[in-house]
């Protein structure tokens, strides 16, 4: 599936990103698939011995250049306007936003090429009490749909 996920990243109508590829199962495949998109943008990070999501995520956090960082496992998409919408809320919001979260759909893909909604969530813009706010932002899960300041992190 890394194929699709980097062509939704490539579709993307913001064009100013860099795309870093962690690959923790140390597969030649990967290395394959990152050259032949032949896209500057396009970073592979591979580390020796596995060591799961979280270091994943930190070596490319580390190696990232940007102000702002989104997490995409290689199972997961962006729609075509996910980094414009991103930057557009950015420069909206106050200078102390963190982080801003997208919602998800989750989709399973049918045999005649179609995809299925399974689920399709937004967060609501304003809570019933401070509490409800923050259960569900510690639900996000591995970050999928956020962007994050990386001074943040």
């Amino acid at each position: 599936m890394l194929v699709r996920n980097i062509n939704s990243v490539r579709r993307q109508t913001y064009g100013n990103y860099e795309h870093i590829i962690v690959d923790d199962g140390n597969d030649p495949a990967t290395a394959r698939i990152v050259q032949d998109f032949c896209d500057e943008r396009l970073i592979l990070l591979t580390h020796k011995m596995p060591r799961g999501a979280a270091a994943s995520y930190n070596s490319g956090i580390k190696k990232s250049r940007g102000e702002f960082i989104t997490f995409l496992d290689d199972d997961d998409e962006y729609l075509p306007e996910f980094l414009e919408k991103m930057d557009r809320q950015y420069r909206i919001a106050p200078s102390d936003i963190g982080f801003i979260w997208s919602g998800i759909e989750r989709v399973c893909d049918l045999e005649n090429g179609q995809e299925q909604i399974l689920r399709k969530f937004i967060w609501p813009a304003v809570f019933s009490d401070p509490e409800s706010g923050l259960a569900l932002a510690t639900s996000i899960g591995n970050g999928f749909g956020v962007c994050v300041r990386k001074k943040c992190i």
